[in-house]
């Protein structure tokens, strides 16, 4: 009897231990990919930061920014890095008054006038339950294009869209003109979940056209068995600040330099 008793009790610590034990081990492994998460992630930052700086001081675009690094010091970190200049679609939220440029042709071929847009779908949420101050809302749209040759005829034009119209806004362009440019800025509240695509063919059907002046950077940082993923889309070229779109205009006429006298004040 007392054997038995012995046993059980044996068996009972030994249940214990084991499952103390698994425990312990789980909250081991969880620590560990915990820490080389973290060490991924900055390793992963380091990698964007890098292709970031790269694109900004030295212009490098799409694949000149594909590059992976050796173990980084300290946490035996690694990342690789790529870069793309083209996306299938265009989406932001964009806060009141705020604006956002979307060039719909190559930057560094804005001159050949080939593989151009000839629509483009515009969409948001209009709902107020998703979108705190949906409802009140305006989309201002403007856009610029011009035709290549030896005289230059420009297309510039500028609309206002109301949320009632959120759900599906087609714009057909003139396939006369090239290089179109877009701006939009929100109006009297938020524009939520903004989406924006082109299209090859008119009424928004057929083929997407790659948005080509966005560059993309993804980058991937390694630690151990975990990985961590972060990315970036930015225009190639700097954005027009929304300040150009007024002007000032004087009676006198206007002069550079010095020795002139003018009347008006």
């Amino acid at each position: 009897m007392v054997l038995l008793l012995a046993l059980l009790i044996l068996a009972s610590v030994l249940a214990t231990s084991l499952t103390v034990g698994a425990l312990v081990l789980r909250e081991l492994r969880v620590s560990i990919v915990s820490d080389q998460g973290q060490a991924a992630y900055y390793a992963a930052e380091s990698g964007l930061e890098q292709g970031l700086y790269l694109w900004r001081l030295e212009g490098k675009q799409g694949s000149e920014l594909n590059a992976n690094t050796t173990v980084l010091a300290g946490n035996q970190a690694t990342w690789t890095r790529s870069g793309t200049v083209t996306q299938n679609i265009y989406q932001a939220t964009l806060k009141k008054d705020q604006t956002a440029q979307l060039d719909l042709f190559d930057p560094n071929d804005s001159l050949s006038g080939t593989t151009q847009a000839q629509s483009v779908k515009i969409s948001w949420d209009n709902n107020p339950s998703s979108c705190p101050g949906a409802g009140s809302e305006w989309l201002e749209l403007g856009w610029s294009a011009w035709q290549t040759g030896s005289t230059l005829n420009y297309d510039v034009q500028q609309r206002y869209f109301s949320s009632s119209q959120a759900n599906g806004l087609v714009i057909n362009f003139n396939p006369t003109f090239t290089n179109y440019r877009l701006r939009l800025r929100a109006m009297y509240s938020d524009i939520c979940d903004l989406s924006v695509q082109a299209f090859r063919q008119p009424n928004a059907v057929g083929d997407i056209y790659q948005l080509p002046a966005r560059l993309t950077i993804n980058s991937v940082g390694y630690q151990g068995n975990t990985s961590q993923s972060l990315s970036v889309t930015v225009p190639q070229q700097p954005t027009q600040a929304p300040v150009f779109d007024y002007a000032l205009f004087s009676e006198c006429s206007l002069f550079k330099g010095s020795g002139f006298t003018s009347s008006c004040y």
